[in-house]
């Protein structure tokens, strides 16, 4: 029984040896392949290659960054238009007021609109786009708070900040306290110069309007040039893919694909031959230990 078992470890030893061998041989065929296929594929097509698609990663990323800034910046605009139609209405009411006396009726009116109209611009000032509030400066939290007779600001005091393009950073939320708050300062004077018909603080109150109409101006011209800026660096991102792309073809064309993809598979066969090869003589050392156990 001693002896089948010698002569079944035996053959087995005598298949691993072969295996190892057929596995050195395999091996070399497969880096012979190897190195003649690197040789198909010039260096510096493959590096322009890579170089090409880094540049077209960076690029597609600042198109990015460029889009959604502009989608935030055009809801921004949207929201300042419409509070601004609202003060040049509230102003109307103002010029109303400050012509003379007016009856119960008439005043309860004007109290009534600039009440919605103060509702109107409180919704806008709280507008988000894409999950964000767009006048909340580098607090993303809802920045007005209403109150009696008016609101309280409690959002960021600081800009908030967005990647623009190289890695730089774009200032575009504006804390609203900025944007906002004379505007709702100018309503209430409005408000209470109807409630008790004043000429006077109704004149007022049309100063008021007057300025933050004039502030409501700047925050839209402000939006304006960073829309601008925003739509260069998506059309300049633009074009550097397209270059990258057209110099990526070009480092890739006739054969190279081909080639890299020979060059993959004879890769992928050479560690495969290795780990054969390992196997190989893994089995046939565990058999030249047992013989040698064996012998003893």
């Amino acid at each position: 029984m001693r002896e089948g078992m010698r002569v079944t470890e035996f053959d087995l030893l005598r298949a691993a040896l072969w295996a190892r061998a057929e596995g050195g041989r395999r091996l070399e065929e497969a880096q012979g392949r190897l190195l003649l296929l690197k040789r198909s594929i010039p260096a510096d097509r493959l590096r322009r290659a890579l170089l090409s698609e880094v540049e077209i990663s960076a690029a597609r990323r600042w198109r990015r960054n460029a889009e959604e800034a502009l989608t935030l910046l055009n809801a921004m605009d949207s929201a300042l238009s419409s509070a601004t139609e609202g003060l040049t209405r509230a102003r109307e009411i103002a010029i109303m007021a400050a012509s003379g006396v007016k009856g119960l009726d008439e005043r309860l009116a004007m109290l009534e609109e600039v009440g919605s109209i103060f509702e109107e611009v409180v919704r806008v000032a709280n507008s988000k786009a894409q999950g964000r509030y767009l006048f909340s400066g580098d607090s993303n939290t809802k920045p007005f708070e209403v109150e009696c007779k008016g609101v309280r600001y409690v959002g960021g005091r600081e800009p908030g900040f967005l990647p623009g393009a190289g890695g730089e950073e774009i200032a575009v939320f504006l804390p609203g306290e900025e944007v906002f708050g004379p505007m709702f300062s100018a309503l209430n004077l409005l408000r209470e110069a109807i409630e008790t018909g004043s000429r006077e603080e109704a004149e007022e109150a049309l100063s008021a309007l007057d300025r933050a109409l004039s502030n409501a101006v700047v925050a839209r011209a402000r939006v304006g040039r960073l829309t601008n800026y925003m739509e260069g660096v998506r059309e300049r991102a633009e074009g550097r893919i397209a270059l990258a792309e057209g110099a990526k073809g070009e480092a890739l064309e006739g054969d190279f694909v081909e080639n890299a993809v020979r060059y993959n598979s004879a890769l992928v066969s050479f560690y495969a031959s290795l780990l054969a090869l390992k196997g190989a003589a893994e089995v046939a050392m565990e058999i030249l230990g047992k013989l040698g156990g064996a012998s003893v």
